[in-house]
């Protein structure tokens, strides 16, 4: 995303119990909280109710942190060095795609999908509506399918999906090949900075239930019980390197990051790129000056 001077923005969530930089969750007793930031474009496939994220590993200097904490808690409990993960793109891609289920004992696709996009009616002006989330699709008019090569595939199968935090934002446009300074200001927007999965399965008696993560090659990196009470905060970020003295340390051009979603798609002759312009972030590496992205249900991948 390009930010503006002279503002602020946060990251953070409001309510009594909530951690600094975890919102409120949208339902009323999820197990499972999975937050979603930097160059990930998603869509949703109604037909077979499951929620899929495009994580573009051609992005120069970034990588994917993915961890695990249970909600409150500072410090992850994924990856350790029991459970490793590696960020790099190179082994992202390598390892895809990934699963990311409820397990209640009969392991992956034995069981329903049953993930949905929380979309109450316009009228309710609902914050957390999955229509908050920037939609490529839409504001070009025409489908988009990602280019092959150019990402990685995350899939989940369970949950409600939202806006987890909005912002007043200024939607631009410009040419392609034109410098990004160059973008015109076509309105204002609210937009979603952080995107989020509520999942609210929990054990019981009858059914001990877990949260995987698992690859398609059948390999396993995390399996956690979903015990009443519990409640676990897992973050998937495709964020810039945050490494001292690595070239892309810390942060880098606002208005570039967001226009390297466009290295997902193919543009159409003289078709215009945009880009959403929002006012700044922390200084944190877990915020980074975008947000992830949608498309249209049952777009191409």
């Amino acid at each position: 995303m390009s930010t503006e001077p002279g503002h602020e923005h946060e990251h953070h969530g409001g309510g009594t119990g909530n951690p600094p930089g975890s919102p409120p969750p949208l339902l009323d007793n999820p197990t499972v909280t999975i937050y979603f930031d930097g160059l990930i474009f998603s869509t949703f496939d109604d037909k077979k109710s499951l929620y899929k994220t495009a994580v573009l590993t051609e992005a120069e200097g970034h990588e994917v942190v993915l961890e695990v904490r249970r909600r409150g808690e500072a410090n992850p409990i994924f990856p350790s060095p029991q459970l490793p993960w590696d960020k790099s793109h190179e082994v992202v891609k390598k390892l895809a795609p990934f699963w990311l289920y409820v397990d209640s004992g009969q392991g992956l696709g034995k069981e329903p999908n049953s993930a949905r996009l929380h979309l109450p009616p316009p009228e309710a002006k609902d914050e957390r509506s999955f229509d908050r989330i920037f939609n490529f699709e839409e504001i070009h008019g025409h489908p988009f399918n990602p280019k092959p090569e150019t990402f990685a595939v995350f899939n989940f199968p369970q949950g409600t999906c939202y806006s987890a935090e909005n912002v007043n934002a200024k939607l631009k446009s410009l040419a392609q090949g034109a410098p990004a300074a160059s973008a015109v200001e076509v309105k204002g927007i609210d937009v979603s900075t952080l995107s989020a999965i509520d999942i609210d399965a929990v054990s019981d008696a009858n059914s001990k239930k877990s949260i995987v993560l698992v690859n398609e090659h059948g390999h396993e990196f995390f399996r956690l019980p979903l015990d009443p009470g519990t409640h676990y905060e897992i973050q998937i970020l495709n964020v810039p390197i945050n490494v001292a003295g690595h070239p892309h340390a810390g942060h880098i051009n606002a208005t570039q990051h967001f226009l390297q979603f466009y290295e997902l798609f193919n543009l159409r002759p003289g078709e215009k790129k945009f880009l959403v312009s929002l006012p700044p972030p922390p200084p944190t590496p877990l915020s980074p000056p975008c947000v992830t992205t949608t498309g249209r249900p049952n777009s191409g991948f």
